[in-house]
């Protein structure tokens, strides 16, 4: 039997559908709200000012703090560099697996921690970059390049993080590879200025979660990192907003 005024049906009717559909939004502003920043808007005057300053010696230094202390010959970094070319990827031992080139964001989870870490800080271009700097191979380049701008187009367009995404350590990471990419890519003959400007966006949205209070990782190595990263982007890109900002936070 109906005990509802047939005029009330409508109402819940309404409401079945109303209700669920404000508890979602409830329960997912939360984590959305923690993980946005907004876009910065990055002028050319910004990136002409920084294909000048600051001098190659401070980049250098700069990828130098993080370069890691396992000495790899030139060939084998070669040989590894051609790899990723063709898609294969081997970490922590001779076995390659297949790698979505340039990029996927599949890629970003589709393994445990330790490869969801080495893939969201940039190992693979850095591991590019190097290859660069010791054969002159552009391809090698370009392929940097060409990863670095796939994850940038996921990076800005994701609302949650996939895999180590918006790690607080793969974050601080990113950014001495992206000071060695510019060093590199700045006088590159190829050298395109709307790469310029996805290259700085995705510095200025990093600058921007590692400066998130949210996001900062207090009283432990991670938390270090962050501030030193926030110092590297101060230092490698002078030209973007908040510079200053960023120096006293981290001081602080």
């Amino acid at each position: 039997m109906n005990f509802l005024p047939s005029k009330l049906h409508p109402l819940f009717t309404v409401t079945s559908y109303v209700l669920p559909v404000l508890i979602l939004s409830i329960i997912w502003v939360s984590p959305i709200s923690h993980y946005y920043v907004p876009s910065v808007s990055i002028t050319d005057r910004m990136i002409d000012a920084a294909r000048r300053q600051p001098d190659d010696e401070v980049l250098d230094e700069i990828r130098r703090f993080f370069q890691s202390s396992v000495d790899t010959n030139n060939k084998q970094l070669i040989a590894e560099a051609e790899q990723i070319l063709q898609g294969k990827y081997a970490i922590h031992g001779p076995f390659s697996s297949a790698l979505s080139f340039p990029f996927d964001a599949d890629d970003l989870d589709k393994k445990g921690p330790g490869w969801q870490l080495y893939f969201a800080r940039f190992s693979i271009p850095h591991l590019l970059l190097r290859a660069y700097e010791v054969s002159g191979r552009d391809d090698f380049l370009v392929a940097a390049k060409d990863i670095i701008l796939g994850f940038a187009s996921y990076e800005r367009k994701a609302w949650l993080p996939k895999g180590y995404l918006w790690n607080d350590h793969a974050i601080a990471a990113r950014i001495s590879v992206l000071a060695k990419f510019w060093k590199l890519y700045r006088n590159h003959p190829d050298y395109e200025s709307e790469v310029a400007k996805d290259i700085f966006q995705l510095v200025a949205r990093s600058g921007q979660l590692l400066a998130k209070p949210s996001h900062f990782t207090f009283a432990t190595n991670h938390g270090v990192m962050q501030n030193l990263a926030l110092w590297q982007i101060c230092l490698a890109f002078p030209a973007l907003p908040n510079v200053e900002f960023y120096k006293q936070l981290a001081l602080e």
